[in-house]
């Protein structure tokens, strides 16, 4: 049996998979609490991810939840300032948003993992022959590589008061996707929609 070895690596596509998994808690007394407004805050350095996360969130609870009003935070609070308690407490009085939405990127992890498949194909066909036919023996190597990004959500009412909710979870992505960022903010946006609508926090 003659064998043939071919190595290639698995190359992430557009259409690549990635998913996300969270789990919350609603603190007891804030159970029947509603909101019909909300600040949306991501707590990161990189502003290209801020307003890209704060946006998607923000269209995602307007699509979704037409009667709660969304505030973005890099609207209100200008990354170039600096702002004491009192300050930025006033500041988001101003904006009439009854809680706040505060989203934590916390790290990022590469994950890698290998796959052996062998296929086994006749070399020629004979019909004719009585002897066993001879076959090619092809073994492929791949290899994937997924990025796996951990969060933390925490919902406080009246901006900077008691916690209402708090969630942590992570996004696993193939690595290589058009624009991981992208990725992040829409999962996100989708699935923190989804658990306000479920815990029953707004209206």
């Amino acid at each position: 049996m003659k064998k043939v070895f071919v190595t290639g690596m698995a190359m992430a596509t557009l259409s690549g998979c990635a998913s996300i998994d969270m789990q919350s808690y609603v603190d007891p007394q804030f159970r029947s609490t509603q909101y019909s407004s909300l600040m949306v805050e991501v707590a990161v350095t990189d502003l290209k991810a801020k307003t890209l996360i704060e946006e998607r969130v923000c269209k995602q609870i307007n699509l979704k939840l037409s009667s709660v009003q969304c505030i973005k935070a890099i609207d209100t609070f200008a990354p170039t300032r600096e702002y004491d308690q009192q300050t930025w407490q006033q500041t988001f009085a101003k904006t009439g948003a009854q809680a706040r939405l505060q989203i934590e990127l916390l790290s990022q992890q590469r994950k890698v993992s290998h796959h052996t498949t062998t296929h086994t194909e006749p070399s020629y066909l004979s019909e004719q022959s009585s002897y066993s036919t001879p076959t090619t023996s092809y073994t492929s190597h791949s290899t994937a590589v997924r990025l796996v990004d951990t969060f933390k959500i925490t919902l406080f009412d009246k901006g900077d008061q008691s916690k209402v909710m708090v969630a942590t979870g992570a996004i696993s992505a193939q690595h290589g996707m058009l624009n991981h960022n992208k990725t992040m903010a829409s999962l996100i946006s989708k699935r923190i929609t989804k658990e306000l609508l479920n815990k029953g926090l707004v209206k």
